[in-house]
C-alpha cells in the first residue's frame, strides 16, 4: 500500500481506502490473475462502502476482462453500503477491524441494515452458486 494516501482520522482509526495503487497500472501488471484462462465458474461479491478496498473497482476490472475474452463464466452481486467482509447472515458488521500488514485500526465502511440485508440476500446466492457449478 501507499502509506501516503492512508488518512489518520481523530479517533486514531485509519481509512486506507485510497492506499492501494491503480490495478490497471502497467507496473503492476505481473501480479494479474488471468483469470481468462479459468475453465472454473467466478461470483464477485462487492461491498460498494468496503473502505479496505475498491471491491467494485476490482470486480468490475475483472468482469470487463473477462468480457473482453468473449467470457461468460461469471456473476457479479453488487450491494450498496455494505462494508467490507460478506459474512454468513446474522455475522456482525465490524466497522473498524485491525489491519494485520499495518497493525493500525482500519475503517471496514458500511451501514449496519444495508450490510445484513447484503447478508442475507449474498448468501443464499452463494449457495445457488455453489449449488449450480459444484452439483
Amino acid at each position: 500500500p501507499n502509506r501516503d494516501k492512508i488518512s489518520a482520522m481523530g479517533s486514531g482509526v485509519y481509512d486506507v481506502k485510497e492506499a492501494l495503487e491503480d490495478p490497471l497500472d502497467p507496473a503492476y501488471r505481473a501480479s494479474r490473475i488471468p483469470l481468462e484462462e479459468a475453465s472454473a465458474h467466478f461470483l464477485f461479491i462487492v461491498e460498494e462502502d468496503d473502505r479496505h478496498w475498491k471491491s467494485s473497482v476490482y470486480a468490475d476490472i475483472a468482469a470487463k476482462h473477462l468480457t473482453g475474452h468473449g467470457k461468460t463464466n461469471f456473476s457479479l452481486l453488487s450491494y450498496p453500503n455494505a462494508g467490507h467482509r460478506i459474512d454468513p447472515p446474522h455475522s456482525p458488521l465490524f466497522f473498524v477491524s485491525l489491519d494485520p500488514l499495518l497493525g493500525v485500526p482500519v475503517l471496514g465502511g458500511g451501514q449496519l441494515k444495508a450490510h445484513a440485508v447484503a447478508q442475507i440476500e449474498s448468501w443464499k446466492k452463494i449457495l445457488e452458486f455453489l449449488h449450480l457449478h459444484l452439483g
